[in-house]
């Protein structure tokens, strides 16, 4: 069993998102210090196409929590496209390259030790049917996951499945068995 601090908004090049990055750092920081038991950084990674994105400054965020001891854990991967303009196609492009950075991201950095994805179909996703959620303008549902409404793969498929076949296989030493990540 692992112990992990799971938490959102640190994955997006945003002023906000630095500054939680820098809180979570100095909590982690001070439980290391005290012996806290906690061996994995969960990010919920609940990216959105209205926020930046820097590779770098997602990585250099992911070797400050390898510096303490920890492992990630990237938790519930999804895509919000509510401010997003455009038609779907043009969304689903738009997604399709976010997701492919991040996973590219993830998959370089060696203590990415797990991506889940949050929700399997646009249908499903909590974006759509959470009733307090934010909302397109136009009306339109959110196209956050991998799969269309009716179970298709998307853009966002072929990007995070790309991702996962050019990234390096990693050996598991506890598991001998060669597997993605």
């Amino acid at each position: 069993a692992k112990l992990a601090y799971n938490d959102y908004g640190m994955e997006q090049d945003e002023p906000w998102c630095e500054r939680r990055r820098s809180a979570v750092l100095r909590l982690l920081e001070k439980w290391v210090k005290r012996k806290t038991p906690v061996d994995v950084m969960g990010l919920q990674a609940h990216l959105d196409l209205s926020r930046k994105f820097s590779d770098t400054r997602l990585f250099r965020f992911f070797d400050e929590l390898q510096a303490l001891g920890l492992s990630i854990q990237i938790t519930e991967l999804d895509v919000r496209d509510a401010l997003q303009p455009g038609s779907v196609a043009e969304r689903d492009t738009a997604s399709a390259a976010l997701y492919k950075d991040f996973m590219a991201t993830c998959l370089s950095h060696a203590a990415v030790e797990m991506v889940v994805m949050w929700n399997v179909t646009d249908e499903e996703s909590w974006m759509n049917r959470w009733p307090q959620g934010p909302r397109r303008a136009d009306g339109q549902a959110m196209r956050p996951t991998l799969f269309d409404p009716h179970g298709q793969p998307k853009a966002a498929f072929t990007a995070v499945d790309g991702s996962l076949r050019q990234a390096a296989v990693r050996s598991d030493v506890k598991n001998t068995k060669a597997r993605h990540v």
